[in-house]
């Protein structure tokens, strides 16, 4: 038997192999691959060996066992009604312009009337339903309400504070001993009111308290002041305030024939006889300003005492006043307040804040000391018995300065605190009081030039 020949070309491999009995079972084929695959190692693409172009950014799945996996992303509970996406925009049209806690403050509340409470409560006694309403109408009224300050009105010092004033005047004190007695007079008189301390203010004293005191407060306090000052000849009572108003088309002549004026007394007059008077409690004069030359009107300011609510303006704004014969209406006017003058050193145009004085000024002898102690201190009242000749002290029996004094502002014969001198009558304008200090010191300069040119040369 010859040897065996070589299979032919054109058959496969497994026509030989499936002749032999344990070739019986066919080889399983190949999975097809995807289409667009090549037939590189990673099947990747029919030309190039790496990764396709959606394969670059993906991970290769780790095959090791013991790596850590991440963990599961839990889902969020769904709220019914949820809102999905950006939050809402506020509007601001309608957004309150304050809080919700302020707002509920606010908000009135409602009294709960005797017949509601008797049917909430049927069985409930008479009497404590009267009770129960009467506690809450209290506790309303007692609460505290907004002061509210006008533009009428200028503020005054602080209420929580009694004075006493003697009619320009000065009674020694001892100031604990004044407070210790006040704060027994008022305990005895059951007035729950603390009396912190006295001091010397506005050309007398004050009693500082820790609120403002009452009318029987006051009432207490100014019989404990006649007992001790051994006087009636005082005034007792809280600080005030000034209002400012205006009557309108006041008859500026009482006889217009005759071309006579209306004087301040006469408004005055009027004011008094007025079934308002008891609101016309004035701090001056009435000023009377003419409303044109030749009107035969006129408009009068009155400034009144008042408290800091303006409660006296209040009830006569919007009334009408009989002057003469004519129905005047009542307006308020704008506040004014004037020139300002230090008490210190009695200079006007500046107030105590801005002071360059450097010690205080007596207003009678310009000295270095106060008012109520030219007597005691002052060379003209102390006597000089090494003078020819001598100048005796002025008696303790007499008690204001008989010598002659000297303002310090005009110059003139007065005291810097008199009425007499011209700067009172132009308290409230600035440019006069500028123009007259600028001719004072002028003519104090001209003075002191011509005495040094009258000295003796040496």
């Amino acid at each position: 038997m010859g040897p065996t020949t070589p299979p032919h070309s054109g058959q496969s491999a497994d026509a030989d192999v499936s002749m032999t009995p344990k070739a019986s079972k066919r080889k399983p084929a190949d999975p097809p691959q995807p289409q667009g695959s090549g037939s590189g190692p990673l099947g990747s693409g029919p030309k190039s060996g790496g990764p396709s172009r959606a394969d670059k950014g993906k991970q290769p799945a780790s095959t090791n066992p013991m790596a850590v996996q991440p963990p599961a992303q839990t889902k969020k509970p769904v709220v019914p009604f949820q809102h999905m996406g950006m939050p809402l925009l506020i509007n601001r049209a309608t957004k309150p312009n304050k809080s919700y806690a302020s707002a509920a403050k606010s908000t009135p509340n409602i009294l709960v009337t005797v017949a509601q409470l008797a049917k909430v409560a049927p069985n409930l006694p008479i009497d404590r339903i009267a009770q129960a309403n009467s506690t809450v109408r209290e506790k309303k009224s007692l609460r505290k309400q907004k002061t509210v300050f006008h533009n009428f009105t200028m503020l005054g010092p602080s209420r929580r504070q009694i004075l006493i004033s003697f009619n320009n005047k000065k009674i020694d004190c001892d100031f604990n001993l004044f407070v210790k007695w006040a704060q027994a007079a008022l305990a005895s008189a059951e007035l729950n009111l603390h009396v912190l301390s006295m001091a010397d203010a506005y050309g007398g004293y004050t009693v500082y308290t820790k609120e403002v005191p009452h009318p029987n407060t006051t009432n207490v306090i100014r019989g404990l002041a006649v007992s001790i000052f051994q006087t009636d000849a005082l005034y007792v009572g809280l600080p005030t305030s000034t209002s400012y108003i205006k009557i309108m088309d006041v008859p500026y002549y009482r006889n217009v024939a005759k071309r006579e004026l209306v004087t301040v007394d006469t408004i005055k007059g009027a004011l008094g006889s007025s079934p308002l008077s008891e609101h016309f409690v004035l701090a001056r004069n009435p000023c009377i300003n003419h409303n044109s030359a030749s009107s035969t009107t006129a408009t009068v300011y009155c400034d009144l005492w008042d408290s800091q609510t303006g409660a006296h303006a209040k009830a006569l704004i919007g009334r009408t006043i009989m002057i003469g014969r004519s129905l005047c209406m009542i307006r308020e006017a704008n506040k004014h307040r004037g020139v300002p003058v230090y008490q210190q050193c009695w200079r006007w145009g500046h107030p105590s804040m801005v002071c360059r004085a450097i010690s205080i000024v007596c207003p009678h002898c310009n000295g270095p000391h106060k008012a109520e102690e030219h007597r005691k201190v002052a060379s003209c009242c102390k006597g000089n018995a090494n003078a020819n000749p001598p100048i005796l002290p002025t008696p303790q029996t007499i008690t204001e300065c008989p010598h002659k004094a000297h303002c310090i502002n005009c110059g003139g014969s007065h005291a810097a605190s008199s009425r007499k001198c011209k700067f009172w009558d132009h308290c409230f304008d600035q440019q006069w009081i500028n123009a007259k200090y600028a001719e004072v010191c002028q003519q104090r300069l001209d003075s002191q030039n011509n005495s040094n040119n009258l000295r003796p040369l040496a």
